[in-house]
């Protein structure tokens, strides 16, 4: 079965799922977005395009967090990242 494309509107449920599990907050996500954006844009962009462009910042972001939530959900022994960067090594994080 062959990888399907990212839909931006499932990564509004990643999201509340991450934030719901107290996995990701607001200062972790500004520091992380390519250009500094909070959850709330991010949520928005994402409910309003209908894919991102492949290799583009966004959907690195999406598979970072759809990475994020599966390593909590789904644990691989010796494996426990904590920060949204530890999965996202090719996005730029922004620096304060």
């Amino acid at each position: 079965m062959p990888n399907r494309e990212p839909d931006p509107r499932d990564t509004i449920g990643i999201i509340d799922r991450l934030v719901e599990l107290k996995l990701l907050n607001e200062a972790e996500f500004r520091q992380t977005h390519h250009l500094g954006g909070s959850i709330a844009g991010f949520r928005s962009y994402c409910s309003k395009v209908k894919s991102f462009r492949a290799n583009s910042e966004n959907r690195r972001l999406h598979e970072a967090l759809q990475k994020m939530l599966d390593s909590h959900e789904k644990p691989v022994s010796g494996l426990s990242p904590k920060h949204l960067s530890e999965f996202i090594p090719r996005i730029r994080t922004r620096r304060t």
